[in-house]
C-alpha cells in the first residue's frame, strides 16, 4: 500500500542529506525548539508560578480534584453494588457520574483556556527578544541551516546540534 507520510518523510530525509553537504560547506546545522526555549526561561517560570498561585486557579484545581474524587467514588459504588441496585438506581447513579464528568470538562476547559492565554502572553512578551537572540547565535556560531526541532521535520538530532539551551540562557539575560 502506498503511504504518503512515508513518502514525505523519505523526501524530507533526502533533502536533509543533500542539504547537509551544502550546509557543511557554508556553515553548521543546528536545531531549535523555540517554545521550549521560551517556556524554560526565568520569565516564563515566574509567570507560571504567579498564575498557579492565583486564588481562582487554585480554586479551579481544587474543584477538579474534588470532582475527580467524587466521580471515582460513584464509579466504585456502581461497580461494587451493581448486582443489588435496581435499574432506576443504576440509571440515577450513571446520570450523576455523567454530571460529574460534564462538570470536570467545564472546569478543565476553563483552566486550559486560562493556561493558553498565559502561554500566549508569555510568547508575546518574549517574542521581540527571541529573533534577535537566534540571529546572534546563528552569526556567532556560523550556522548555515537552522531547523525547527519538530519530530515531523527532524527525524533525529544529537543534543550537540540543539541551540535551545543557549537561546534560553540569553533570554534570561535579557530580562
Amino acid at each position: 500500500m502506498f503511504n504518503i507520510n512515508k513518502m514525505i518523510i523519505a523526501a524530507s530525509a533526502a533533502v536533509l542529506v543533500s542539504l547537509s553537504g551544502m550546509a557543511n560547506a557554508e556553515g553548521k546545522i543546528a536545531v531549535i525548539d523555540v517554545q521550549r526555549a521560551i517556556s524554560n526561561s526565568d520569565v516564563a517560570k515566574a509567570r507560571i508560578e504567579t498564575f498557579s498561585a492565583q486564588p481562582d486557579v487554585k480554586e479551579t484545581i481544587a474543584t477538579l480534584e474534588a470532582l475527580k474524587a467524587d466521580g471515582q467514588k460513584m464509579v466504585e459504588k456502581l461497580r461494587a453494588e451493581e448486582a443489588i441496585l435496581s435499574a432506576e438506581q443504576k440509571a440515577e447513579l450513571q446520570k450523576k457520574i455523567q454530571g460529574v464528568q460534564s462538570d470536570m470538562q467545564y472546569e478543565g476547559k476553563k483552566l486550559q483556556q486560562a493556561n493558553t492565554e498565559l502561554e500566549q502572553a508569555i510568547m508575546r512578551e518574549l517574542n521581540p527578544y527571541i529573533g534577535k537572540i537566534i540571529d546572534e547565535i546563528v552569526q556567532q556560531e556560523g550556522i548555515g541551516l537552522l531547523l525547527n526541532n519538530n519530530p515531523q521535520i527532524v527525524l533525529f538530532s544529537d543534543t550537540s546540534y540543539d541551540i535551545t539551551p543557549k537561546v534560553t540562557e540569553r533570554l534570561n539575560k535579557q530580562k
